[in-house]
């Protein structure tokens, strides 16, 4: 889920994508894509504001793609939309290259070749901190998209703490399912 958080010294927007999801094979109904829009604007707004925007993974509904192709009956991307979002932000993402799944390897790929050159920054989150102020943005290693062994990758934990407080983003870790990814969290 997309999340804008501000701090006194940085504006972060934490997974900027949307998308709809496929069901029995029919296209999405006329209110899902009316859904769509406004989720669209949403973040296009809130990007507008981020200095910071982060993807914890590479599915759809947590990063703007920045292709048109058949999946955006789906997402409504385009690279003109990903651009909006993403230049001049610095952006810290998923690693595209390891403890990635094909699918998200080649969207992850895609994404940084696009867009690298127009963002301010293009930089790989997996376990590592990064400082704005007094602010520290950290990243987890890659923990499994649910279970171990899922087909559906891996994605990052991210943590924002200042002064004292701490807010933790668990994207798509479906619980947690396993121990060791429960244990980052605690």
């Amino acid at each position: 889920m997309c999340t804008l958080v501000e701090t006194p010294d940085v504006s972060i927007l934490i997974d900027a994508g949307a998308s709809l999801g496929r069901r029995f094979g029919l296209l999405p109904h006329p209110k899902e894509y009316e859904a769509l829009r406004q989720a669209r604007s949403a973040i296009a707004q809130a990007a507008s504001s981020a200095h910071i925007i982060t993807a914890s993974h590479y599915h759809y509904d947590h990063y703007t793609a920045a292709w048109s192709n058949v999946d955006a009956i789906w997402t409504w991307s385009s690279r003109d939309e990903a651009e909006r979002i993403y230049s001049d932000k610095i952006l810290l993402v998923k690693d595209w290259r390891k403890d990635v799944n094909p699918s998200q390897r080649k969207r992850g790929w895609i994404f940084q070749e696009i867009i690298k050159d127009s963002s301010r920054q293009f930089l790989v989150a997996d376990g590592q901190s990064f400082r704005a102020g007094d602010t520290v943005i950290s990243f987890s290693r890659p923990v499994p998209h649910g279970e171990e062994d899922t087909q559906l990758g891996w994605t990052l934990i991210t943590t924002i703490s200042r002064d004292g407080g701490t807010l933790v983003h668990a994207s798509d870790i479906q619980g947690p399912i396993l121990d060791s990814t429960a244990k980052l969290l605690l």
